[in-house]
């Protein structure tokens, strides 16, 4: 064996390639269509004619808030980098709240 020292490539290659691997999880998209993709799976044709009335962005996360067909309404929360729901919790009109988990 040589004594010679193996070559390590920069940190700095490693952790791009982390957040390349961590992008491609979340689907891509806006925090917006993120929440309301993720409910629409969950609940089907019941979610439509949604409106997004708040979205509160911080420079790690968001908070989406918004209505839907019937009278119901929605809030998710999001992590910003990668993109990603955390939780989302809808409201319908004549229901109990379903919570929507990745």
């Amino acid at each position: 064996m040589s004594s010679r020292p193996r070559h390590r490539a920069p940190a700095s290659i490693g952790a791009a390639a982390l957040v390349i691997a961590l992008a491609g999880c979340s689907g891509g998209g806006t925090p917006e269509s993120v929440c309301t993709d993720a409910i629409a799976e969950r609940m089907g044709a019941v979610f439509t004619d949604v409106k997004v009335t708040e979205n509160i962005e911080t420079p790690v996360a968001a908070d989406i808030q918004g209505t839907y067909a019937g009278g119901g309404g929605f809030a998710c929360g999001l992590s910003l980098h990668p993109l990603a729901l955390e939780q989302a919790l809808v409201f319908p009109f004549d229901g109990p709240t379903i919570t929507v988990e990745p």
